[in-house]
């Protein structure tokens, strides 16, 4: 019974050590992000900018002013194609929902802090900007 038990915890033990998470410490120069908003700011529609990027993506999250709310989709359309032609080497994303203009936010102040893992926060927050709710 003993061995059984022992036997069973050591392979607990070894699985729950093989899921370690990985972690990205690569700092990626954030200025595309910088050049991105000093661009976006000079819209009168736009509120608050933020963005974050690793070497082949840019999150682009933008909080819109209470009056121009109701045609958010042409203006992410719009913005979007101008970001597009401004870095036509990366991926770019722009998203004007509450919730990805709040862990845009939260991704851009780890980056900007030097913090771990842009890439896969990166990620995480362009696979929750396609969902739909």
């Amino acid at each position: 019974m003993k061995k059984i038990y022992l036997a069973s915890l050591i392979s607990i033990s070894l699985i729950a050590c093989g899921q370690e998470e990985t972690i990205d410490d690569t700092n990626y120069d954030q200025s595309p992000s910088q050049e991105a908003i000093e661009t976006l700011k000079k819209d009168d529609k736009i509120k608050e900018v933020y963005a974050v990027n690793d070497d082949e993506h840019l999150l682009i999250a933008i909080d819109v002013k209470h009056r121009h709310r109701f045609k958010r989709h042409q203006h992410d359309l719009n913005w979007t194609e101008e970001m597009k032609a401004e870095k036509p080497n990366m991926k770019v994303f722009v998203a004007t929902d509450y919730k990805i203009v709040k862990e845009t936010k939260r991704a851009a102040k780890i980056a900007q802090n030097k913090g771990p893992n842009t890439k896969q926060t990166i990620q995480k927050i362009i696979k929750l900007s396609k969902e739909e709710t």
